[in-house]
């Protein structure tokens, strides 16, 4: 079969598992809409052009943290569970009862937890994001970092789950460390990077733009560095670069990847996955394992 007979078939395949217009009026039948306001959203982009371009620092947290809504006038906020220092996904009761509060005064009292270990509030005025990014920047839960390769999703590894092979938590500490400098984590773009601790791959490393796994060899740690993984339409699984690290090596690891990523790229607009296409792991799995780097 073909590249193109086979990329039919699979398309037509595709089709057979999407719900069809009646299913889905069917499941949406079950839930009515929030009480959206008819708001000018003309007025209020203005607006939130303005207070953007007055504080900075709600400039660079509304432009990773806000996303587009199909209500003018609205927008869906992730609140990040992201912070230096503390473990991916992780939040404290009492966060979790102000982000409660929240929901009810922002977002019609409903907040979603996300894959990315992320939460959401959906359906947030666009008059109300700076008020609300001030909450939030006081609960420790507005750090700018949305589809950046400091997002990290991460399982509890060794430290918490008893499945587990080796630890991720240290793992994506270290690797957060790395990635403070926002002007460099921005420069790199969207990159996605999950951890996890075992094959059951809970972090889904296997379809993340840079995924670590973690195993065991004679009683220790070592984690594997898998690359070119992918969500979406275009998902695939990445592949594995070469033998496994110790845990010490990791970090480095992953910096070595995104420097040859930054010099590699022919504009700061050509993805990661784009380069790696482009290159082949070869040129990645030579600066990982270089001697003298």
């Amino acid at each position: 079969m073909c590249i193109r007979d086979r990329d039919e078939f699979n398309s037509s395949r595709r089709s057979e598992y999407l719900l069809k217009p009646d299913e889905l009026a069917y499941a949406q039948s079950f839930f009515a809409p929030p009480r959206y306001e008819s708001l000018n959203a003309d007025t209020v982009a203005a607006e939130l052009c303005e207070q953007r371009r007055r504080q900075p620092l709600f400039d660079r947290w509304a432009a990773n943290n806000v996303n587009p809504h199909r209500i003018p006038g609205y927008a869906a906020v992730t609140l990040s569970l992201k912070s230096i220092g503390k473990a991916p996904g992780d939040i404290h009761h009492r966060q979790l009862n102000a982000v409660a509060d929240l929901a009810e005064r922002f977002s019609f009292g409903e907040v979603r937890t996300a894959q990315q270990q992320n939460m959401i509030l959906a359906d947030v005025r666009q008059s109300d994001l700076l008020e609300l990014w001030r909450s939030l920047d006081q609960l420790d839960l507005a750090t700018p970092t949305q589809g950046t390769a400091a997002d990290i999703v991460c399982c509890p590894g060794a430290d918490f789950c008893n499945l587990s092979n080796a630890r991720s938590l240290p793992i994506s500490a270290l690797i957060q460390q790395r990635l403070a400098d926002l002007d460099r984590l921005y420069s790199l773009g969207a990159i996605s990077l999950g951890i996890s601790g075992c094959i059951n791959a809970c972090a889904h490393h296997h379809i993340a733009n840079i995924g670590i796994l973690g195993v065991e060899k004679r009683g220790q740690e070592f984690y594997q560095i898998t690359l070119g993984g992918q969500s979406g339409n275009q998902a695939r699984i990445g592949k594995i670069i070469g033998p496994a690290l110790n845990a010490e090596a990791v970090p480095q690891a992953v910096e070595r990847i995104l420097e040859l990523y930054l010099q590699s790229r022919s504009s700061a607009q050509e993805a990661f996955s784009d380069v790696l296409v482009r290159l082949g792991l070869k040129p990645f799995k030579e600066a990982v394992y270089a001697k003298n780097h």
